[in-house]
């Protein structure tokens, strides 16, 4: 291990380091990320104008969701927001801060057969069945380490393990950032990989960062509270001092209010996949009940106890916690979306209409939001023969290829649609889509 001093820098949520690059004046940088997650989901043109306005730190800041369950648009106009933990560095490279990300993925996340994160990709804005084509896996010398590169929503894009990091080409002066739910083992909740481990790997590479910016992600529940403590492990081990001795630009998890240590308890079961009972979740609703906090406290722990009803099948208590949420927020789209696909699922279209109209509203469920408007005009047009619910379907599912192109069922439902009006041209021309995406993902990501 190659030794020097490295300042961390502390955050309580990741998408805070990206007033940390704008104040520091970074241009045109790669960025190291460990993560768990790939946060660079597209954002609007409106939002990103909004970014692009801010001329100070404090008014980029203000533009960060202070929770990632909070609209992108609330009740006051005044109160709009452009960039959260699942976008911020999708902002960064369009800002010109980031022009190249190394996404490194912890161990359980397999590099050679991504077949999960590719599903996930084809329904993401702005992804292209070209830009799935153009990317391309890597193996070292020995086959038993392994990259992929490409070109992702206008970004250089690599995804691999550390391991893979010393066989990379990199940018001498790269940013490294590092999110603790990368050391969070799925479904064990245990620290998967060793802290040291990653520290020294990095410090062995031929980088001249000074800085390292790390987050602890643990009021968005993706880390377990248990493990915060991995936040300052990594501070002390690159800065080679004691915590005390570092400035903390974070939260102590210890110090969180009844209501965020409330809201995080609610996030923690979808963010790490964890099971909910219904029994937990009233539970969770009783302490809401009697706790004392402020209506956009109040409005997101009832959000996110609402994505738990939907969790668990009950569309009546998931409608009632999207009433209290709606009364602050003006609705609430992530709710919204995930009550009206319930109702689908159970054959409620009736329900549906207000709930994806508001689901509209944001950048996270627009695009689901306009797939499921075809559902139900479709489910119309078949039970009456109307060409208006039909043509209507074709609407909504237009939009809905226009935004994530290479969302392989809504190909699918295109083609089936233009044939039902006797559409051919644009039948046969949504089923060529369809199988040139499922020939790219049959050539890049089955391991032979």
């Amino acid at each position: 291990m190659i030794s020097r001093y490295i300042q961390p820098c502390l955050f309580e949520e990741h998408a805070s380091v990206l007033t940390r690059w704008f104040d520091l004046g970074i241009r045109d940088r790669t960025l190291i990320c460990f993560d768990a997650h790939f946060d660079l989901q597209q954002i609007s043109t409106a939002r990103l104008d909004r970014l692009r306005a801010s001329r100070t730190r404090d008014e980029l800041q203000r533009q960060m969701k202070p929770h990632h369950l909070m609209p992108d648009q609330v009740v006051s106009p005044s109160l709009q927001f452009s960039y959260s933990i699942e976008d911020f560095l999708f902002a960064a490279t369009r800002l010109g801060l980031i022009i190249r990300i190394i996404w490194v993925a912890p161990p359980h996340i397999s590099i050679v057969d991504m077949q999960s994160a590719i599903e996930q990709l084809q329904q993401c804005d702005g992804v292209t069945i070209e830009s799935l084509a153009g990317l391309q896996r890597w193996t070292d010398s020995t086959n038993q380490i392994h990259w992929i590169t490409g070109r992702l929503l206008d970004v250089d894009l690599t995804v691999c393990h550390r391991e893979a990091l010393p066989h990379l080409q990199l940018s001498r002066d790269s940013l490294v950032d590092i999110d603790i739910d990368y050391f969070v083992e799925l479904p064990s909740e245990q620290i998967g990989t060793p802290i040291a481990d990653v520290v020294d790997d990095l410090l062995n590479l031929d980088l001249n960062f000074g800085e390292v910016t790390i987050s602890r992600s643990v009021l968005s529940g993706f880390t377990p509270i248990h493990l915060r403590g991995i936040a300052e492990q990594l501070a002390e081990r690159f800065a080679g001092t004691a915590a005390s001795d570092i400035e903390l630009l974070a939260r102590d998890a210890g110090s969180l209010s009844f209501a965020d240590d409330l809201l995080r308890r609610a996030c923690e079961f979808p963010a790490r996949g964890r099971e909910v009972l219904p029994a937990a979740i009233t539970s969770l609703e009783h302490e809401c009940f009697a706790l004392s906090c402020n209506d956009h406290e109040r409005a997101l722990i009832s959000a996110a106890l609402g994505i738990l009803w939907c969790h668990v099948g009950n569309v009546e208590a998931a409608i009632e916690s999207y009433r209290t949420a709606a009364s602050v927020f003006g609705g609430h789209p992530e709710l919204a979306l995930e009550i009206a696909k319930l109702c689908l699922q159970t054959g409620h279209d009736a329900s549906v209409d207000a709930f994806l109209h508001d689901a509209l509203r944001d950048d996270k469920t627009g695009t689901a939001a306009q797939y499921c408007l075809g559902v139900v005009a479709m489910n119309a047009a078949r039970g009456s023969g109307d060409s208006h619910a039909l043509n209507l379907a074709i609407e909504h599912w237009e939009i809905a290829n226009q935004r994530a192109p290479a969302w392989g069922e809504v190909l699918q439902l295109l083609a089936d649609a233009h044939h039902r009006r006797a559409d051919l041209s644009n039948a046969n021309l949504c089923s060529d889509r369809w199988l040139r995406l499922q020939q790219v993902i049959a050539r890049n990501y089955v391991y032979e």
